[in-house]
């Protein structure tokens, strides 16, 4: 996500900034996501495997989020953030322009607002993170809700009225209300590396691309984390609809062609299933008819032009 790679391909390319996670106890309730549309049912082949297919070919993207009708990506090299209607997907709009280093995307159709969390800066001399809310049919200009930020934002995801935002390096959780009130730090993790969280109505879930590939969860108030699934090669993002939280496992870079997978889990016994392959996949996002995803074409990593990107979907 910055520099000779994205963000996500930064540590899968040696996973250099590997740690130790510790696991603790506790309990992860069936969830209901907060501030989205109704939860949808696992795909219906789960239990075989699942075929995909290039929804939008040749872009070049890392941040990725949908609405029922809508897939909304971050157009990196032209700085802009990009509406893609699922019934037309050839027929691109922009939303907005002159948003450089868009790193995560989190919509809110009943405002009609994007959140956009982007990055400055560079490793290891240091990051500056920045909160946007974007209006989808524009006629305004992007408000800022937090700027300045010493933090390298990965992680973003709805809680009702506020955004949680998740430092990369040094595993904080942060709450920042949409209307700009205060923030808070939630609690810290006892992780870095993290590439993605998503918020239920009783916890926060979180993905690492730490050597262990864990998927953790915390109670949205703080407390002790729980280890809901160990031994991922590089998960990437996650997202959380009704009874599952869903993420992309990027694999190996070495791996010719890819060996990555798009995995469900489900939150009520923690059981893992693959649902497909994929290359290098980065961001996944859910609605009523499918699973999305940014898939990187090999080889090659990161801001290199030549690197074909696409738009994946999963049908349900």
């Amino acid at each position: 996500m910055t520099n000779m790679l994205s963000l996500n391909r930064t540590f899968i390319a040696g996973a250099f900034l590997a740690a130790c996670l510790p696991s603790c106890g506790g309990n992860v309730s069936p969830p209901d996501v907060t501030g989205a549309t109704a939860p949808h049912p696992a795909p219906a082949c789960a239990a075989t495997g699942c075929p995909s297919r290039v929804l939008v070919g040749n872009v070049h993207s890392f941040a990725i989020a949908a609405d029922d009708d809508t897939l909304y990506i971050a157009d990196r090299p032209n700085d802009t953030i990009v509406a893609i209607p699922l019934d037309a997907p050839t027929t691109k709009r922009t939303v907005a322009q002159g948003i450089h280093g868009a790193s995560v995307l989190v919509v809110d159709s009943a405002k009609r607002t994007l959140y956009v969390a982007r990055n400055d800066g560079s490793y290891p001399a240091g990051y500056v993170g920045e909160v946007l809310a974007v209006p989808i049919d524009g006629g305004s200009s992007p408000r800022t809700i937090a700027s300045s930020l010493p933090m390298w934002i990965t992680g973003m995801a709805r809680d009702g009225d506020d955004l949680l935002v998740a430092d990369f390096e040094s595993g904080d959780m942060h709450r920042y209300p949409i209307d700009g009130h205060a923030p808070s730090t939630l609690f810290h993790t006892q992780s870095f590396n993290i590439s993605g969280i998503a918020a239920t109505q009783t916890s926060i879930l979180w993905s690492n691309e730490n050597g262990y590939g864990e998927v953790m969860s915390a109670p949205r108030t703080g407390g002790a984390s729980t280890l809901l699934s160990t031994n991922n090669e590089h998960p990437s993002g996650i997202v959380v609809d009704g009874a599952y939280a869903y993420w992309g496992n990027s694999g190996s870079i070495e791996a010719a062609g890819g060996d990555g997978a798009i995995v469900m889990l489900s939150l009520g016994d923690n059981v893992r299933t693959t649902l497909t392959k994929a290359i290098m996949p980065g961001g996944v996002a859910s609605n009523r008819r499918g699973l999305y995803w940014l898939e990187q074409s090999i080889p090659g990593f990161g801001n290199d032009p030549a690197i074909i990107e696409n738009v994946m979907v999963l049908e349900r």
